[in-house]
C-alpha cells in the first residue's frame, strides 16, 4: 500500500449532506435580512423534546441538521423519501428587535432551497415584526397600540394591527400583553415652505385608516407558548371602539404627523378595545 503523502493528497472518501431546511428572516419594517441575534430552533410537533437548534449560513440563513425522522435525506441513500410531517419551529430575538414567532413547517418540503412562507413560486424570505421594546429608526413613522379585549378587560395578544396610508399597507402585531408597534417609511411630502427640509412639528400630516385582526383565542403549537404564525395573520376582523363603550365600528381613522409617534386608543381610555 502506498503511503500517504500530506504533499500530495489524495481523495479517500466523500460524504454527501443535504439541508432539510433552511430559513431567511427579513425585518418587516426595513426589508433588510436580519443577519444576528437569532436563535431558532425545531421538533417533531410529536416530540417536542426532540429539539434542534439552527446554525447560521454564510448567505445569512437558519439552517437545520439531524432532524429526527430525515436522516434518509440528510444523507442520500435512494430510499424513497420519508412521508411529510409537521415540525414545529420557534424563532427568538436575543436582542429584543423582533417579536418571537412559531410556525408549523411540513417537512421534507415539495421543493428544494429555502423554505418559502407562500409555496412554490413565491419568495423565500420570512418577515419579523417589530417587537413593542425596539427602539424607532430614523426617519421612520411610529404607530404604537395597546389592544385589548372591550369584553373581557384582558390583552388581545397577537392580534395583528393594519394600517393602510398613502396608498400602502403595513402589518404589526400584538405582544402577550397587547402591545403592539408598526414601523414604517414616511409616506411621500409635500414641498415645505421655501423648498427646505421638512422639520418635526411643520404640521406634515397623513390620513391613515386602521383595522385589526384578532381571534378570541389562538391555541399554541405543540412544544411552545406561542401561536402558529399562519393563524395570527389570517385572523378575521375585530370591530373597534372609537370611544369607549360605543359602537363597535370595522375600522378606525386617525392623523400621522410627521416626527411625531402615533398613540391609537379608545377616546376615554389608554387602550384599544377590539370586539372579536
Amino acid at each position: 500500500m502506498t503511503p500517504l503523502n500530506p504533499d500530495n493528497p489524495r481523495l479517500i472518501e466523500s460524504v454527501q449532506r443535504f439541508t432539510v431546511l433552511g430559513i431567511r428572516f427579513r425585518d418587516a419594517a426595513t426589508s433588510n435580512i436580519v443577519m444576528n441575534g437569532l436563535h431558532a430552533t425545531t421538533w417533531p410537533a410529536t416530540a417536542p423534546t426532540a429539539r434542534r437548534t439552527a446554525y447560521r449560513t454564510a448567505g445569512h440563513a437558519m439552517a437545520f441538521r439531524g432532524l429526527p425522522g430525515l436522516a434518509s435525506l440528510e444523507y442520500p441513500d435512494r430510499s424513497p423519501p420519508p412521508a411529510p410531517r409537521d415540525y414545529i419551529v420557534e424563532v427568538r430575538d436575543a436582542r429584543q428587535r423582533f417579536l418571537p414567532v412559531g410556525m408549523r413547517i411540513a417537512l421534507p418540503l415539495p421543493y428544494s432551497g429555502l423554505y418559502r412562507p407562500g409555496g412554490v413560486g413565491t419568495p423565500a424570505d420570512f418577515y419579523l415584526f417589530p417587537s413593542p421594546a425596539r427602539a424607532p429608526l430614523p426617519t421612520f413613522a411610529v404607530v404604537r397600540a395597546t389592544l385589548e379585549h372591550a369584553v373581557t378587560g384582558t390583552p388581545a395578544a397577537w392580534a395583528m394591527l393594519e394600517v393602510a396610508i398613502d396608498g400602502d399597507t403595513f402589518y404589526g402585531f400584538s405582544h402577550i400583553d397587547g402591545e403592539t408597534l408598526i414601523m414604517f417609511p414616511y409616506p411621500a411630502f409635500t414641498a415645505p415652505p421655501d423648498h427646505g427640509p421638512p422639520v418635526a412639528g411643520t404640521m406634515q400630516t397623513w390620513p391613515l385608516t386602521v383595522r385589526v385582526h384578532a381571534a378570541a383565542t389562538l391555541p399554541p403549537l405543540p412544544g411552545t407558548t406561542l401561536p402558529d404564525f399562519a393563524a395570527m395573520s389570517t385572523q378575521p376582523i375585530a370591530t373597534i371602539e372609537a370611544t369607549d363603550g360605543g359602537t363597535p365600528q370595522n375600522s378606525l381613522s386617525a392623523t400621522l404627523t410627521f416626527g411625531e409617534p402615533l398613540t391609537l386608543h379608545t377616546a376615554g381610555r389608554t387602550t384599544l378595545r377590539i370586539h372579536t
